[in-house]
């Protein structure tokens, strides 16, 4: 199965973050047989604003535009995202229809009592197959 995982950075962070759970499932899956690869969006669109580094909401719609090329060129039959802050919902919309057997998937292991939160994972939740969250109780009535 090809696998890709929509993630925010590594860059900036110099791979000091290698244990966030994203990471951990891209291994996991390439470790039982899968092709993966991942797409840092909060990176490109850093690296595609006019001043980089210092903002990463002037290129949004370039990472918009090049996770879609991506995708396309790597037809992933799996596609996971965690904390996608800068994809908006249009763009996989356009990737399910232009896809239309491949899966999408969000991740969230944030507390869903922070409404920036869950407002992020309500705005994805209509074109996306599944929702994973790590937090129990009474913050799920909401999904």
């Amino acid at each position: 199965m090809k696998i890709m995982v929509v993630n925010g950075r590594q860059i900036l962070n110099l791979g000091q973050q290698f244990y966030n759970q994203e990471y951990k499932l891209a291994n996991g899956f390439m470790r039982n047989g899968h092709t993966v690869i991942q797409f840092h969006d909060r990176d490109v669109a850093r690296l595609s604003a006019r001043f980089r580094f210092r903002s990463s909401r002037w290129g949004r719609p370039q990472a918009n535009r090049r996770l879609v090329e991506q995708v396309l060129s790597f037809a992933p039959d799996l596609i996971v995202s965690f904390h996608d802050v800068m994809i908006e919902p249009s763009t996989y919309a356009e990737l399910r229809d232009r896809l239309p057997k491949a899966k999408f998937t969000q991740i969230s292991v944030d507390t869903l009592f922070w409404s920036s939160n869950t407002a992020h994972l309500q705005s994805k939740s209509d074109v996306v197959d599944a929702t994973f969250v790590t937090t129990a109780g009474a913050g799920l009535k909401r999904f």
